[in-house]
């Protein structure tokens, strides 16, 4: 009897650390799923945000990386708490467009120091620039230098805004 209660107690106590536990990753790390339901490969940068209390604005720019037509995809890698994503993909013409998608639910990219309506990135190439939120953004906010083109933001989603992993389906047409 006492070793069943035991058992019961020991195994209550296991539940509530791993509700704990996922409770304090749930905090820590912010997922947001974009899904490609077009019949094209979608290209994308992403620009990742957070307040650090020791160091203030903290950001990453990221790109390229692509979500393949019908995939989903965590687009924040990290412990971000907000993100703002441009994307690109293949045109009939054989040429690139870069078209604003504002998924339901999702904040448009307003222009904003979070949620920018324009980065400058260059048009091939890994991009992965970390830093204050004020430096990675004056490397890469229009007029655009040489090398680098304006990539229109489609959408910015903060941590807490939408469902606990928010999902974006987005759908890329030739």
């Amino acid at each position: 009897m006492i070793r069943g209660l035991l058992f019961v107690l020991s195994a209550l106590a296991c539940f509530a650390g791993g509700v704990q536990s996922a409770s304090a990753q749930s905090n820590e790390y912010h997922w947001v799923n974009v899904c490609n339901r077009g019949d094209v490969d979608l290209h994308y940068v992403v620009l990742r945000t957070r307040w650090n209390l020791g160091q203030g604005d903290r950001a990453q720019l990221s790109g390229w990386h692509t979500i393949h037509k019908g995939k989903c995809e965590d687009v924040n890698t990290s412990v971000y708490q907000g993100i703002a994503i441009g994307f690109t993909h293949a045109l009939m013409n054989g040429g690139v467009g870069n078209p604003v998608y504002h998924p339901q639910d999702a904040q448009a990219a307003s222009g904003n120091k979070r949620a920018p309506a324009v980065l400058c990135v260059p048009q091939s190439g890994a991009i992965n620039r970390k830093g204050s939120l004020s430096s990675v953004l004056s490397a890469a906010s229009p007029p655009c230098s040489s090398g680098t083109y304006p990539l229109r933001m489609s959408f910015y989603s903060k941590l807490g805004e939408y469902a606990p992993v928010p999902k974006f389906i987005i759908k890329p047409r030739y």
